[in-house]
Formats: structure tokens, sequence, C-alpha cells
């Protein structure tokens, strides 16, 4: 198992307990995945899991996604990550 696999399954079961969303929680992996390879962001699982608990409550998972990006300061020109 690859390091971008190993890091897309952990975020997926940590999201998913977390906000029980299992399709919600592969987008989230995906676009993470696909950050961390394409502008070596060296987050782990459980750091993105824990952060996005701090997103406004009541913010659908992509939401939480979403506002984590920003929160990091990766706006328009990384919307390619988002999800809608």
């Amino acid at each position: 198992m690859s390091d971008a696999d190993h890091f897309r399954a952990n975020l997926e079961t940590k999201v998913t307990a977390e906000f029980g969303s299992e399709r919600d929680a592969e987008r989230v992996a995906d676009a993470a995945v696909r950050l961390r390879e394409a502008e070596e962001v060296e987050w782990n699982s459980s750091f993105v899991a824990e952060k996005m608990t701090d997103a406004p409550k009541g913010h659908s998972v992509p939401e939480k996604w979403n506002w984590l990006l920003g929160y990091f300061g990766y706006g328009e020109e990384f919307a390619e990550y988002r999800i809608e």
C-alpha cells in the first residue's frame, strides 16, 4: 500500500467516524490526496480530521473541507481541490 493509499484510507475512516458521511469522506480524502501530491502539503490524516471539527457548526462535510482550505490560505487558485 502506497503512502497516498494509506493516507486516503485513514482519512476516510476518521472523517466517516467524526461526521458519519462515508461518501463525503471519500470525496474529502480524494481531494486531500490530490492536494498533498500536487502541492507537497505535509498534513496527516489525524490533523485533517481534527481541524475539520473546528469548522463552523452546521457546515456539511464538503463545507468543512472547503473551510479548512481557506483557513490555511488555499484560496481561489486552489479551486480544483474544493468540493462542491
